[in-house]
């Protein structure tokens, strides 16, 4: 069953709606680290078909060969990356209305994390982002 999520920007200028959120998780690279400021990114997946923009049009940055993020240009609040290989789209799950509603599934870039920053749940880890699909994932692959 599909529930629509609703988020947007910190000025409210733009607004998007999501119907799934495919998988979700803590990403520790120095890139997702410099782009929100904090010592982690939590974010969620979504299949493109499943994402849209219903006000507002969000800047474009080509942070990467792969990826392009979105981001308020009045306010700069970063809302997600459109991954340019695949059909994906990762929000950034503090966008989001009601966070509460999107669980972190696993960690992802586990290489980078920050020593003085630990989080203790018991998720699976990954040093990279490489990682299974939701439904055929167990464990710790550290």
């Amino acid at each position: 069953m599909r529930q629509k999520l609703t988020g947007g920007c910190l000025c409210k200028s733009i607004r998007y709606e999501v119907d799934e959120v495919f998988d979700s998780g803590y990403c520790h690279c120095s890139m997702c680290r410099k782009l929100s400021g904090a010592p982690v990114l939590v974010w969620g997946v979504v299949k493109a078909p499943y994402f849209r923009l219903v006000k507002g049009t969000p800047t474009e940055y080509a942070s990467s060969e792969n990826g392009i993020r979105g981001f308020c240009p009045t306010c700069g609040s970063q809302l997600f990356y459109r991954n340019k290989v695949s059909d994906d789209i990762e929000i950034n799950l503090g966008t989001l209305d009601n966070p509460e509603l999107v669980e972190p599934k696993v960690h992802v870039f586990t290489d980078n994390q920050l020593s003085w920053f630990q989080l203790s749940d018991s998720l699976p880890r990954y040093q990279d982002n490489v990682i299974p699909d939701p439904e055929y994932r167990s464990g710790n692959s550290q």
